[in-house]
């Protein structure tokens, strides 16, 4: 998406809102590959068809004769604004699309899952398929180190500036990125096993 067209960020944008369907189809579908392979990989675990999440993103900034996409003010880059507004779509509807996940398909026994299972970890076999269970508070809350709790609730449940966030702790930017990735890292684990 990174300059992947010759069209400025302000052009794509009129574009996409002049109605070229055939635009929007290639926009979404290939343009924003990249930004929702990466959400569908730290959200649902690489669960979810990143072409459902296209037309899922398509659908919600289309909503309402384009509204959110014309909130779009061009003091980020549309790159940047995209990811944030997908990431909060995707993440805040995360248990809607994971129960997508969980329906069984056409002619598939369904397993009774007992009410014991349902706290066993992270994952829950049921209808032939593992489905993952996503609690990224309780991961969150049993990180021991304060800093990389709560530089995961304010970066990435908050997405708060990284600026702000390293200023309040004290830190450089570059440092909090290592607290970040030490901090997930420890989330992953704990969410896998």
């Amino acid at each position: 998406m990174k300059n992947a067209s010759p069209l400025s960020d302000r052009q794509t944008v009129e574009r996409l809102l002049s109605g070229d369907a055939a635009f929007a189809e290639v926009f979404f579908k290939n343009t924003c590959r990249p930004l929702l392979s990466g959400l569908n990989r730290r959200i649902f675990m690489g669960k979810l068809n990143t072409d459902h999440m296209a037309e899922c993103l398509h659908f919600y900034l289309k909503q309402h004769d384009w509204h959110r996409l014309r909130t779009f003010r061009g003091e980020t880059t549309l790159y940047g604004w995209l990811r944030i507004t997908a990431r909060h779509l995707f993440f805040d509807n995360r248990h809607e699309y994971l129960s997508e996940l969980t329906k069984p398909r056409r002619g598939e026994p369904v397993r009774e899952v007992d009410e014991s299972e349902m706290g066993q970890g992270p994952i829950v076999e049921t209808t032939g398929r593992i489905i993952i269970r996503v609690d990224i508070r309780n991961a969150l809350s049993s990180l021991k180190n304060d800093k990389e709790r709560y530089v995961i609730q304010t970066l990435i449940l908050e997405d708060k500036d990284r600026k702000s966030v390293a200023a309040s702790l004290g830190v450089k930017p570059g440092y909090l990125d290592i607290i970040r990735n030490r901090a997930l890292k420890k989330m992953r684990t704990l969410l896998t096993d």
